[in-house]
């Protein structure tokens, strides 16, 4: 005893220091508790929620047959939920605050815990059984609510206890005592232990159940369902086609939402603006499926992975999809006949083709034209007919020369091709084809969606009444001519075959005893044509049976079809007929003759006049005799008429008509057929005479012309009167000369592709040293031979090497190995040459070419987009002011005719070629300032990242990423790897960037951290301010720069100096620090005073 107060008394700093130490500890316990803010249940471990008392259930006999059960609601959408007791032989809890212990997720537990996580979402106040899920109440549970809630209460127990035989409960008691609820209770627990089941897949993702581990009383567990909500924005992916249009409508489009298992759970439907109502679902993975669409819309098919959605917890999840309007890209918009045939095929010499329809798009629904609005009066067409009287919405470039004539741009479909939209079309004829008369009848033609899934609502013709052929009345006239000899005497009976040059219908007249033929006066429908009885297959004529007063009817289509004779209308149908004199015993021993008429207007009577045995031939040229005529503006043919049997002395007229020999028709030039005349008098009657006619054949190059030659006899007063001789053949070669022409096209392209530029986005270029290869196409598209020189020439010196000639193709190479810069080919008529030049880039600035669009110049682009291409067949020939622009030439261009050399025109080409640079940073990395820095909790980095040849007025992302050097792998935080960005626009192509982050580096003590940058260029999506990265232009990764690495360093390695400046609980802290000392002194003192009173 002694020595222990001795002990004591010797050591009273030790003491002080014992109780100092002592007090500092509850200090450090207790200002924790004074500063933790009280928090709300945030479903996460640490977390509490409070019970209150749902009454005591029985569901057996005994003690162990009831439980003082507790509810609680945590605010989830499960509203009141019984939070279950889980080891049944100890006392329940009471109601009050329970603290969260454990979570149980479906990502996280799988055995024990995955069993009670199912076991709860199937029990009593919750979905699973309260919606009876996967039919589990039939499976395990009795339909009494109280046995119920006991079967789930054990099967918790019991996979909590461990799934044990029996399980005990309170008294004493065994669960086995329970019977059939005990048995239930076990099948539950086994059946939901399982992970992967159907049942087990069936929980939601987002139901969780927190455990509650309790001192002295029974555990307890509780559901929790995790909720998120959904809504969804719905656009056009046409709104070209359904903007501004009333036909369309976002509004009304509804669509379902399934859950995992395929259930439907919900509805969204869509208002104008294609937004629907929000909902909240619980966490987990659903799909969306369009039921309905909206008006003018087909219902959207999603594929499986793009009708997924995740909802996540307190997050709204916006489900964006676009849906297409209905169109109908008709087969055939309008079909036309003839209206005597009924059939869509012209008669005699007219067309259905040509015909021009005003078509006129309204965005309502009418059922007569009367019903239009020019309110809601929309785009406007004119169409044409084909050669088969149809109009069809053209696709095509080749189409839309058929079918197009003008108006406004067509809608278009999902794949981009023409397509008319829901609503009313009406459709008037405003011009009609040749040889028919308009009709004037507007049309209709509606279009309505069908609400199918399906973008298109198919038809065939677009109008459908059953007026929907449009029907073309024929043009109709008469034919008459007096027939004589030589010597003026009239010839009664004489035959004719007349046949349409278009069909090839033909039919028999007879010269009445005047010696006339006329078709006019009305046509008997019983005699008509049966004169053609006459004339048997072997071309023998049986004139007994020819009549003057039988009618000639034509009226066959060019598929054969024949209309019925119909007194109304006259007999010949607008056409050319060519008349041939049959030989009979009214002409014996007279030449006979050929000619040919041309009705062409309704009611128009075509007179031609007398008709005589003379005789003529013709042969055509040039005014030097050529047969083979060049292209040009004044172009002079002479005709020389030579003749016989013409009456000695009398006055006569020559006139000739320059035909088409491909079409058959007369040569147009500024829509004026090409005639000439020339008058004379006859000395003998046989002689010749020259008609000369000079018009414009420019672009009629590759025609054959022919000339047909008509002679009438002059009237005393001068004016032309019989018609004496023809002669028109259109075969006859004397009567044939051919336009030729000299012309070549010549272009130039890129053919090495550019490989694709790092900064800026989306151009591409060339970088030093590359090698670009041209070629120059040169096409001769005319008759003859060219010989010409090529070369190619950058236009600004300094950026590239003379081109030099590498090879030709499709020519002869007249002076191949002599010279490099130029070439000199020959090029045959109708041949492509191809003369290769190639380059090297020896110098690249660090702007792009702004015309570089796509790495591969050889492929014409798309002729609606609003940039194209800068090295096409077909571009501007205008020079971009970077200095890239390279320009091919063709001078000496030589042709030779007739043994004579002539030359045409040099030509120009050019080409634009990118040039890119290649961008450079360089980075120096610290940490609070340093390159060694003591770990802790917020340590700043700085990386300094220095650039090179960036473009100015970009937006670029600076990315960071911190290594650890010895594992060479990122530094990990929060489960995240370490980055630090940056976003910024230089001023200029070289500077310097700062990429500032705070990171814990605690436990990185002795690592050496090394930054990898990488620097990005930008893209903006639609309706975004946020540039966002899109791809990578420079990097920097060397995980042994010493400029980008950091050492952090162990805080027991230095003394670190008290921190200035902190004066966060300064009170708290002072006020302890005081008590400690006064304390410390009194115990000091009290215990010198005893040990003085010891002594």
């Amino acid at each position: 005893m002694e020595r222990n107060r001795t002990h004591t008394g010797s050591n009273p700093l030790r003491k002080m220091g014992t109780i100092l130490l002592a007090f500092m500890m509850m200090l450090t316990a207790v200002l924790p508790m004074m500063t933790k803010e009280a928090s709300a249940f945030s479903g996460k471990k640490g977390s509490t929620y409070t019970t209150y008392s749902g009454g005591r259930i029985r569901y057996g006999s005994g003690d162990g047959g009831y439980s003082n059960t507790l509810k609680t609601d945590l605010g989830d959408r499960l509203g009141s939920r019984y939070s279950y007791c889980v080891q049944p032989d100890r006392l329940s809890p009471s109601a009050g605050k329970a603290t969260v212990d454990k979570v149980l997720e479906d990502d996280l537990d799988t055995g024990k815990w995955n069993g009670i996580r199912n076991i709860c979402y199937y029990s009593p106040s919750y979905p699973g059984y309260e919606k009876n899920v996967k039919n589990v109440r039939k499976e395990f549970y009795t339909g009494d609510a109280n046995k119920d809630w006991g079967i789930a209460h054990l099967a918790l127990s019991y996979v909590y206890a461990g799934r044990p035989a029996d399980l005990a409960t309170f008294g004493g008691t065994h669960a086995s005592s329970l019977g059939d609820v005990w048995t239930k209770a076990k099948k539950l627990g086994d059946a939901m232990y399982k992970d992967g089941t159907f049942r087990d897949e069936a929980v939601p993702d987002g139901f969780k159940v927190f455990v509650c581990f309790q001192g002295g009383v029974q555990d307890m567990l509780v559901g929790y369902l995790n909720t998120g909500y959904l809504k969804l924005h719905k656009v056009s992916s046409n709104e070209s086609l359904s903007k501004d249009n009333d036909c369309y409508s976002l509004k009304g489009a509804k669509y379902g939402v399934y859950d995992s298992d395929g259930n439907k759970v919900d509805e969204l439907v869509t208002d104008e603006k294609g937004e629907s109502q929000k909902i909240e679902l619980p966490v987990g993975h659903y799909t969306i499926k369009e039921l309905e669409a909206a008006k003018g819309y087909a219902i959207e098919t999603i594929s499986d992975k793009d009708s997924k959605v995740t909802i996540k917890s307190e997050e709204t999840t916006t489900f964006k999809t676009s849906d297409k309007p209905q169109n109908d890209p008709f087969a055939v918009v309008l079909q036309k006949i003839d209206r005597e045939t009924g059939k869509p095929h012209a008669v005699g010499g007219a067309s259905l083709e040509g015909a021009k329809f005003q078509v006129v798009y309204y965005d309502d629904f009418y059922t007569s034209p009367s019903e239009a609005k020019e309110s809601h009066k929309k785009k406007t067409w004119v169409l044409k007919t084909d050669e088969n009287g149809r109009i069809k919405i053209p696709r095509t470039a080749d189409e839309m020369k058929t079918y197009f004539v003008s108006g406004q741009e067509f809608y278009k479909d999902s794949e981009g091709d023409n397509t008319f939209g829901l609503g009313s079309y009406i459709i008037t004829e405003i011009e009609a084809p040749e040889g028919y008369e308009k009709n004037e009848t507007p049309q209709l033609a509606v279009v309505k969606g069908n609400g199918s899934k399906t973008e298109t609502v198919k038809s065939y013709n677009m109008l459908t009444s059953k007026d929907a052929n449009v029907k073309e009345p024929a043009k109709r006239g008469d034919l008459e001519f007096l027939k004589k000899d030589i010597g003026e005497d009239r010839l009664a009976n004489c035959v004719f075959k007349i046949t349409s040059k278009s069909t090839g219908e033909s039919h028999i007249v007879v010269t009445d005893p005047n010696g006339k033929f006329t078709s006019k006066g009305t046509v008997n429908t019983d005699t008509v044509n049966t004169n053609d009885y006459a004339l048997s297959k072997d071309g023998t004529l049986d004139e007994s049976k020819l009549s003057y007063k039988n009618k000639v009817w034509f009226g066959m289509d060019k598929e054969g079809n024949v209309t019925k004779p119909d007194s109304k209308l006259r007999p010949f149908v607008y056409d050319e007929y060519t008349i041939k004199e049959l030989p009979c015993e009214a002409n014996k021993n007279k030449n006979l003759i050929s000619t040919t008429a041309f009705v062409y207007e309704d009611g128009y009577v075509c007179d031609l006049g007398t008709i005589t045995d003379a005789d003529i031939g013709t042969k055509l040229t040039d005014r030097n005799g050529h047969k083979m005529v060049l292209e040009g503006e004044d172009t002079s043919l002479v005709d020389e008429v030579s003749y016989e049997k013409l009456k000695t002395g009398h006055k006569f007229v020559a006139e000739c008509t320059i035909m088409d020999k491909e079409t058959g028709e007369p040569l147009k030039v500024d829509d004026k057929v090409v005639t000439g005349s020339q008058k004379f008098t006859t000395r003998s009657n046989k002689g010749s005479v020259d008609v000369n006619m000079t018009f414009n054949t420019k672009g009629l190059a590759g025609k054959n012309l022919v000339a047909f030659e008509e002679i009438y006899e002059l009237n005393e007063d001068g004016s032309k009167g019989d018609l004496v001789a023809t002669h028109k053949d259109i075969t006859d070669e004397g009567q044939t000369v051919k336009v030729i022409k000299v012309s070549y096209n010549m272009y130039k392209i890129r053919t090495t592709d550019a490989p694709e530029a790092n900064d800026p986005a989306g151009k591409y270029g060339f970088a030093k040293g590359e090698k670009v290869d041209y070629d120059v196409i040169v096409e001769n598209t005319g008759d003859l031979d060219l010989t010409m020189n090529v070369t190619d020439n950058f236009n600004n010196k300094g950026y590239f090497s003379d081109p030099t000639v590498k090879k030709v193709t499709g020519a002869a190479w007249n002076n191949q190995g002599k010279k490099l810069r130029a070439a000199n080919i020959t090029v045959k008529a109708g041949e492509t040459a191809t003369v290769t030049f190639t380059t090297t880039v020896t110098n690249a600035p660090v702007k792009l070419a702004d015309t570089a669009k796509d790495s591969d110049s050889k492929y014409k682009a798309d002729e609606n987009a609003e940039e194209k291409d800068c090295n096409m067949k077909d571009q501007t020939n205008e020079p971009a002011d970077d200095g890239w622009t390279n320009t091919a030439r063709t001078y000496d261009v030589t042709y030779t005719i007739e043994g004579k050399d002539s030359t045409i025109p040099e030509k120009t080409d050019i080409a634009q070629t990118p040039i890119r640079p290649n961008p450079e940073i360089g980075t120096y990395l610290t940490a609070d300032a340093k390159k060694k820095v003591i770990a802790s909790k917020k340590t700043k980095f700085v990386d300094t990242v220095s650039y090179k040849d960036l473009t100015p007025g970009n937006t670029y992302i600076l990315e960071c990423v911190l290594m650890v050097k010895d594992t060479k792998d990122p530094m990990v935080e929060h489960g995240e790897k370490v980055t630090g960005t940056a976003t910024f626009v230089p001023e200029k192509s070289t500077g310097k960037q700062e990429v500032e982050f705070t990171v814990n580096t605690t436990g990185m003590e002795g690592k050496e951290l090394v930054a990898f940058e990488t620097c990005y260029n930008t893209k903006t999506e639609e309706n975004s301010d946020t540039p966002e990265k899109n791809r990578v232009v420079a990097t920097h990764k060397d995980i042994n720069d010493e400029a980008q690495m950091v050492l952090i360093r162990n805080p027991k390695d230095e003394v670190i100096p008290p921190l200035t400046g902190d004066q966060r609980n300064l009170l708290i802290y002072g006020g302890a620090l005081i008590i400690c000392v006064v304390a410390g002194a009194a115990y000091y003192k009290t215990r010198k005073k005893k040990a003085s009173s010891n002594k």
